[in-house]
């Protein structure tokens, strides 16, 4: 039953890079993940003080390997990641 566990990366990156990051991430897991976006109700603030639009992300999967990839990918899009760890736990 232990091998049905799925870990998570979740994040926050801007609106307009939705479509981009989500073909990256599809492409270099070959489509060994899912991934599920939501757009945050308030605009974010960035550095320079303007209001963007931002949505959230969780991806699932099952590897160590793919979960490399995830992590340099969100890096890449200069992702906010969060620690989602005790979504799994019952």
């Amino acid at each position: 039953a232990d091998d049905m566990t799925f870990s998570n990366i979740a994040g926050v990156i801007p609106t307009a890079d939705r479509v981009r990051f989500e073909r990256m991430l599809y492409r270099s897991t070959r489509g060994n993940c899912y991934i599920r976006f939501s757009a945050l109700s308030e605009r974010a603030m960035d550095a320079s003080g303007n209001r963007i639009d931002k949505v959230c992300f969780i991806v699932f999967y099952k590897s160590s390997a793919i979960e490399t990839k995830i992590k340099r990918i969100c890096d890449a899009f200069s992702a906010n990641r969060y620690n989602m760890k005790d979504l799994n736990r019952p």
